[in-house]
């Protein structure tokens, strides 16, 4: 029996391409942000310089690997998920139940969905 267009939704040729656009333009607005942060300090942000020059790398990093997707990046991207559920996860729970951090939860959900996607394309390729 077939599976649904949900359960394969992100590995069709139309979805696959519309999905992976979505996260690398993602990435790259992460990357647009913490330049932002680095050129425009900001006195209530805590994050030094080089932290933002990082994770703008980082992020433009993270977007082609998953525009190029090689087999090895999934390696990559579990490093970078385990580090960003740590720190936004941090960040989430700091803010709760004051308020709701909008941008960390985008994180928590978004970067997990990515992970599994990754996952699930370099499984499927070696079918």
């Amino acid at each position: 029996m077939g599976r649904s267009i949900a359960y394969t939704w992100p590995m069709t040729r139309r979805g696959s391409s519309w999905f992976w656009s979505i996260v690398s333009a993602s990435f790259v607005v992460g990357a647009l942000f913490h330049l932002y942060r680095m050129l425009a300090v900001l006195a209530a942000d805590t994050s030094p310089l080089w932290r933002h020059a990082l994770f703008a790398a980082i992020n433009l990093g993270a977007a082609w690997g998953c525009w190029r997707q090689p087999r090895w990046f999934i390696w990559v991207f579990g490093l970078l998920l385990l580090q960003q559920l740590y720190s936004h996860g941090g960040d989430f729970v700091q803010a709760w139940p004051e308020r709701v951090d909008w941008r960390s939860l985008l994180v928590l959900v978004g970067m997990p969905i990515v992970a599994l996607a990754l996952w699930r394309r370099r499984r499927l390729e070696t079918r």
